[in-house]
């Protein structure tokens, strides 16, 4: 649940409130010595904190996922679980790809905002050129004190 509520938390551009679930995540997966959902809630944490600019926190979180993937597959191997470890593949290939399109979602987003706001900008300054180029367009002697001060 907590990692669903992260990622739904992520696509609201919630990141301060994702990575409270993703944290709870992953205290649950140590707890339950679960290393699949160890590597797969340090790599959530790890992707938000790069996207919070935080390249310090992203490594540190991004070599903790890498390290439980590989305590990972050394368990499988000595197990004998090719099938298990073709599914872990499996499953962080579409990991990695989901975690790709939703920072391009994000990103769009952020861009869409950007231009919005850049647009109500132009629009606004645009008003005011125009007003200022109609007070102009008032003879000087016929300008009124309104007028003198808009200029």
């Amino acid at each position: 649940a907590h990692v669903r509520t992260g990622v739904l938390l992520e696509e609201l551009l919630e990141v301060e409130r994702a990575l409270e679930q993703h944290h709870a995540a992953l205290e649950l997966a140590i707890a339950a010595d679960a290393l699949e959902m160890q590597a797969d809630s340090y790599n959530n944490i790890a992707w938000l904190y790069l996207r919070r600019g935080e390249k310090r926190s992203f490594k540190d979180f991004s070599d903790k996922a890498a390290a439980t993937l590989s305590e990972l597959r050394q368990s499988s191997t000595t197990r004998g679980g090719s099938e298990a470890m073709a599914r872990l593949d499996e499953f962080l290939s579409g990991e990695e790809k989901r975690k790709k399109e939703q920072a391009q979602r994000a990103q769009d987003k952020l861009g869409s905002q950007a231009q919005a706001q850049k647009s109500e900008v132009l629009d606004v300054e645009s008003e005011n050129l125009q007003e200022i180029i109609e007070r102009l367009h008032v003879p000087p002697a016929e300008r009124t004190e309104a007028d003198i001060q808009a200029l």
